[in-house]
């Protein structure tokens, strides 16, 4: 997959805040639903194999980028509240 197409998928789902669809995700990288659907399932795969703090996570029928679930949720509370 070109890594183009995903930078562009990746920064959807970043940007939306909510869950995208293939479709909506197809509209916006220009490619076809069932590519961008594999490009988000690339992404999701990559998320999953390094330690990061964020996933990517299929919700119904769309992708959401969300922080990932391993304590980090109960982290950003605490953050959230010192920066207050």
């Amino acid at each position: 997959m070109d890594s183009s197409a995903k930078a562009v998928i990746e920064a959807a789902l970043f940007a939306a805040g909510r869950t995208l669809t293939p479709r909506e995700l197809a509209e916006i990288s220009g490619l076809s639903p069932e590519m961008a659907e594999e490009a988000v399932r690339e992404l999701a795969r990559e998320y999953a194999g390094r330690s990061s703090g964020i996933e990517i996570k299929s919700i119904g029928e769309g992708y959401v980028k969300e922080l990932e679930k391993r304590g980090i949720r109960s982290h950003s509370a605490t953050i959230m509240k010192s920066s207050l």
